[in-house]
């Protein structure tokens, strides 16, 4: 609920900070299937995907924060 109320805030330009989806041992893998497939049938924008990251490992974890 959280992470789509960020995005949504970070859709309207609420706010300018990253957003990140941690996937830890793959606990999102529907979701982010969800979201790939809504992108392939037009549902969802490349532009609205690009406002999150999905990291899979906390080495991935942006320097930023």
């Amino acid at each position: 609920d959280e992470f789509f109320e960020i995005l949504t805030w970070r859709q309207l330009k609420l706010h300018p900070k990253p957003v990140l989806l941690f996937n830890y041992e793959n606990f999102y893998g529907h979701l982010i299937d969800y979201f790939r497939n809504a992108h392939q049938k037009g549902l969802i924008s490349a532009k609205d995907l690009s406002l999150f990251k999905i990291i899979n490992d906390l080495k991935e974890w942006p320097d930023q924060f």
